[in-house]
């Protein structure tokens, strides 16, 4: 008997999940075919549970790019000209 991989049996949980949430939102919901589809994701729960080829393999650890130390821009400080000819805190000083 061969083994049916775990994402195969993750996707038809995605799909009966997804009719669910359909059925859910329509104003004439089909309660037996909701009750259905929950049956079939319980079902898909217990054999990953029950399977022993569900243990999931650690990701391949990917070593990425090193970071390179980047330059923290530093926030610019505005100050008042101080000028003569100016009216003071008018926003039509020039």
């Amino acid at each position: 008997m061969r083994e049916i991989p775990v994402s195969s049996i993750v996707e038809k949980m995605a799909k009966k999940m997804r009719r669910v949430e359909f059925n859910i939102e329509e104003n004439d919901a089909d309660v037996n075919g909701i009750r259905e589809d929950i049956s079939a994701i319980k079902a898909y729960c217990e054999i990953l549970l029950e399977s022993e080829g569900a243990k999931p393999k650690p990701a391949p650890f990917k070593q990425s790019a090193p970071v390179q130390n980047q330059m923290k821009q530093q926030p610019l400080k505005s100050e008042r000209l101080k000028e003569e000819d100016g009216n003071g805190d008018s926003i039509f000083d020039f």
